[in-house]
Parts: C-alpha cells; sequence; structure tokens
C-alpha cells in the first residue's frame, strides 16, 4: 500500500520553532564556542513543548500532567537510591536524568502531533544538508579511531547520526513526494557520503534499516523498482566520488580493520551482568579506555543491577514497540526509533539516544491517554490523530 502524500500546508514558522528545538545535538557538533547557542535551543525545546501541552483538549491536558507526574516520582525514587551510592558516578546520573527529562518527557507531549510528524522530516534534512556544508569546509581526519573524517574536533559517530537522520528523511519526503525529487535524492546523496567519511559503522546500519522499514511501508513494486535502480545509481556515485576525489580510506566499508574492540567489550559487559547482579554503580565501568560498553541495554543491566535495569530497559522497549499500533501516519517517528534503537546497540551510553527516550515515552504517554479519552469509539478504535486535537 502506497502513503498517500500530504496536501497539509506547514507554516515556516513552525519548521523554524521545531528547527531550533530539535537542533541542539547539530549545534552542539559545529563548534564549542557554541555551547551558549545549544544551551539555548535546548531550553527554546523544552518551553516550546510546554507551550504545546496547553493547548492540549482537556481529558488529553488531565492525562499528560498525570503521565508527567508519576514519570517525575519514578525518577526522583530512583535518583535518591543512585545518587548517594558511593560506587556511582553522580555527574552521569546527572545527565541521564537531564536527558530523560529535557530530551525525553518534554518532547513526548508533542512529537507524535500530526503537524510535528509531517514537520520533523523537513527540519532534519535542513540540518543535515547544513552540516555536511559546514563539514566540507572544516573537514578534519579523526586519526584516533582509524581514518576517519570528522567536522573540526567533534565526534564522528555524533556527526554520523546527523547524516543519519539526513539520509531517512530525505527518503522519507522522496516517497511522500513533498519536494523536488532531484533536491531530495541530491541530500539523501550527500547524507550516505557523509556518513561514509566519518566510519561511523552504527548510523549507516541504522540508515540501511530505517530507510529499508520507509520503502517497505510505503511503496508500490513499481516505485520500488524505480528507487532500487536510483539507489544503485546513488551507491555508485557515492563510491566513485570516495575513490578518486578524496583521500581518505573507507573505514565503514573496510573488512580487514577491527571493530574497535566491541566483540571484546560486548563479552566482557556480559560477564560482568552474570557476576553482579545488583549493578557495579553507575559510571564505574572500565575495559581498555571504555568508559560505556556502547550498548545501553548492557549499560542498564550493568550499572543498575539487573531488576532496576531490567525494569527501565522494558519500559524503554515496550514504548518502542508501543508506537508500531499507533497506525500508519507515524511511519517516519517509526523509522527514527529503529534508528535511534540500532544506533544506541551499537555506540554511546544511556545519555545518547534522545530521540529514542521522548518516542518510547510518547507511546506510554499515548496509553494514558487512550484510558483518560471519554470517546468509546476512539477508544476502540485508537486513533491516534484525535488524541492531539487543539482547542
Amino acid at each position: 500500500m502506497k502513503l498517500q502524500s500530504t496536501n497539509h500546508r506547514i507554516g515556516i514558522s513552525t519548521l523554524v520553532a521545531l528547527a531550533l528545538a530539535y537542533g541542539y545535538h547539530t549545534i552542539k557538533i559545529l563548534e564549542n564556542g557554541l555551547l551558549v547557542l545549544s544551551v539555548a535551543t535546548l531550553c527554546f525545546g523544552v518551553l516550546y513543548n510546554v507551550k504545546r501541552l496547553f493547548q492540549l483538549r482537556n481529558s488529553n491536558f488531565a492525562a499528560t500532567l498525570i503521565f508527567s507526574f508519576v514519570f517525575s516520582c519514578s525518577l526522583a525514587t530512583l535518583y535518591v537510591s543512585f545518587a548517594f551510592d558511593p560506587l556511582s558516578d553522580v555527574e552521569k546520573i546527572h545527565w541521564f536524568f537531564i536527558a530523560l527529562l529535557a530530551f525525553g518527557l518534554f518532547p513526548s507531549f508533542t512529537i507524535l502531533e500530526p503537524d510535528v510528524t509531517q514537520s520533523l522530516p523537513t527540519v532534519f534534512v535542513w540540518w543535515s544538508f547544513a552540516m555536511f556544508v559546514a563539514f566540507l569546509l572544516n573537514m578534519q581526519q579523526f586519526s584516533e579511531l582509524g581514518d576517519r573524517a570528522v567536522y573540526g574536533d567533534s565526534n564522528p559517530i555524533a556527526l554520523g547520526r546527523v547524516f543519519c537522520l539526513g539520509s531517512l528523511s530525505s527518503l522519507y519526503l522522496l516517497v511522500t513526494k513533498r519536494y523536488s525529487i532531484a533536491l531530495l535524492s541530491a541530500i539523501f546523496a550527500t547524507s550516505m557520503i557523509g556518513m561514509l567519511l566519518t566510519g561511523s559503522r552504527g548510523p549507516l546500519v541504522a540508515a540501511i534499516a530505517s530507510c529499508s522499514y520507509i520503502l517497505g511501508m510505503t511503496v508500490d513494486g513499481r516505485m520500488a523498482i524505480r528507487l532500487l535502480l536510483a539507489g544503485l545509481v546513488i551507491v555508485f556515485g557515492m563510491v566513485a566520488f570516495l575513490v578518486f576525489d578524496i583521500d581518505l580510506s573507507l573505514r565503514v566499508l573496510d573488512s580487514k580493520i577491527e571493530d574497535d574492540g566491541r566483540n571484546g567489550l560486548f563479552s566482557y559487559a556480559i560477564e560482568l551482568i552474570l557476576r553482579a547482579p545488583s549493578g557495579i554503580g553507575v559510571g564505574s565501568f572500565d575495559f581498555e579506555s571504555h568508559t560505556y560498553p556502547h550498548n545501553i541495554f548492557l549499560e542498564l543491566a550493568l550499572e543498575w543491577g539487573w531488576i532496576v535495569g531490567g525494569i527501565i530497559i522494558i519500559l524503554i522497549l515496550s514504548g518502542v514497540v508501543r508506537i508500531f499500533f499507533l497506525g500508519r501516519q507515524l511511519i517516519f517517528i517509526q523509522a527514527l526509533a529503529i534508528t535511534d534503537l540500532i544506533n544506541s546497540s551499537l555506540s554511546g551510553d544511556v545519555t545518547s539516544p534522545r530521540l529514542l527516550y521522548s518516542i518510547a515515552l510518547a507511546g506510554h504517554l499515548s496509553l494514558f491517554m487512550l484510558f483518560f479519552a471519554k470517546n468509546k469509539t476512539i477508544r476502540r478504535n485508537d486513533v491516534y490523530e484525535q488524541y492531539f486535537k487543539r482547542r
């Protein structure tokens, strides 16, 4: 079944507001000197989502407030339990809770709204293209992890994740026929080139999986063939560009290069999990200069213990699964969930998968709204758009 393109016109003010609200990660990458600007975008994002919260209808407003209260009380209990543990890193706990609130709870108020889900692909395409231009203007080699290109002194994994969002967003806009095919194809190609240059295999795997999901859920047979042929041309062009024009080894595609010790890292983390059911303490992991196992699920079970870590893992996964039951209108959000789920399983720590937290919490919030819905037809049919009708 082919996803129909929408005729809903998205205002420039909405796009700009969302670009600022979701621009924290990109602005933070650009330069350390933009710290004040990145913090400003973070604050703007919080205020934007809280403002939208107060525009909800009565039942949804009550459901969201109760959900926020329950979630905040749970976080407070968790904080008291671990912040005073002598084995735990208090600073890491602080950042984890900030990520859950600023990037998890507050965006969950709005991320499922129709105008937001329609605007986010455009916002991510903007940011990805802007980052690619900046990347070309200040490309450096990140030799610590092999021949990898990076913007200035930023982290290549974080940069790869920005390009990953750009690739799946441009593909989604392509199949929904929102903008120029030539322009979106070019942005898709530049995003894939950027991921290859950064040498970040996690974002590349996530992009392939999420793009495959978008294609499988949105296109018919004929269009799939055309997109496959176009994809082969794009891939050929990217490889030719990389091989002949830029003197950087393709770390992502080089099977001879080691995998940064991920297999040994995961094996060691699993061994520690089996030895320490109550956890080793937040921030206490250390393995060959790695301070976290580069898998949030292993990290949660290892540092937070089987019970607490297991509960958090179940809440994350169940919230994500819930999103896939809310209808085809959320295909892009579902693809984002796949992307961040894969990224968080291959790199980064518990403060990294911020989109994943907001999507998982939005899934649980939809259950609260379903419970409080007064219209029994809505409760039975589970039409998610009805949850977010405005006054």
